[in-house]
């Protein structure tokens, strides 16, 4: 036999009345009780509801954390282990805003070969393994400066005559007295790198010549 409320009243600032009934066909002699509300005691909230204390039940998750973050040893921050990026050739990590920043200052620098931030270290970095982590602007800058240097471990000088100044590389292909600029179309000596001087031998050309600026320096 079940037992349910039927009906609740009686309520006021004290009391409320509770009336129990069985089976429908003994409504009329449900039971009635009377609570006290002074008697009704509020449970205690959980500790850790309670404003004010600190709670626990983070402290997992800390720890979970903690195992899956490293220190950046160039800014000093704790960062996510997906933040990290590896060094080449050594153990070396750091996050990747740190070494992006490394990178774009070696470039200003005008260093193109950048090796691992410790000193010392056999490490190196590489455009290519840097590429998802550098802006844009710096993977380029950083590319043009490796095919300038590559320009310059072929000889490159510039046009003698000043009015002209033009970018020239010596391959060193062919050995030739003279040479044509491609821009200004003048001659110039391609053994000394300085305008044609023909007939005069290039250490009494650049005697001659170095004469002539001293001479203009007293004047």
């Amino acid at each position: 036999m079940t037992t349910e409320i039927l009906q609740i009243g009686g309520v006021d600032d004290d009391e409320i009345t509770v009336i129990y009934s069985t089976p429908p066909s003994f409504k009329s002699d449900a039971p009635k009780i009377t609570i006290d509300l002074d008697d009704v005691v509020e449970s205690p909230a959980s500790p850790s509801t309670n404003q004010g204390e600190p709670s626990n039940s983070n402290s997992g998750d800390d720890d979970v954390l903690l195992r899956f973050s490293f220190a950046c040893e160039i800014c000093a921050c704790d960062k996510p282990i997906s933040d990290s990026f590896q060094i080449l050739g050594c153990d070396h990590c750091y996050c990747t805003q740190c070494v992006s920043n490394y990178v774009a200052e070696r470039l200003q620098e005008s260093i193109t070969e950048i090796g691992c931030p410790v000193s010392d270290c056999a490490g190196f970095l590489e455009p290519q393994h840097c590429r998802t982590i550098l802006p844009r602007e710096v993977f380029d800058r950083w590319g043009d400066a490796l095919c300038e240097a590559l320009i310059l471990g072929a000889e490159r000088f510039y046009c003698p005559y000043g009015e002209c100044s033009a970018l020239l590389i010596d391959d060193g292909i062919e050995k030739v007295v003279q040479s044509e600029c491609p821009e200004c179309r003048r001659l110039f000596c391609a053994q000394c790198k300085a305008a044609c001087h023909a007939g005069i031998g290039c250490d009494e050309f650049q005697l001659l010549k170095e004469e002539r600026s001293s001479e203009d320096l007293k004047l």
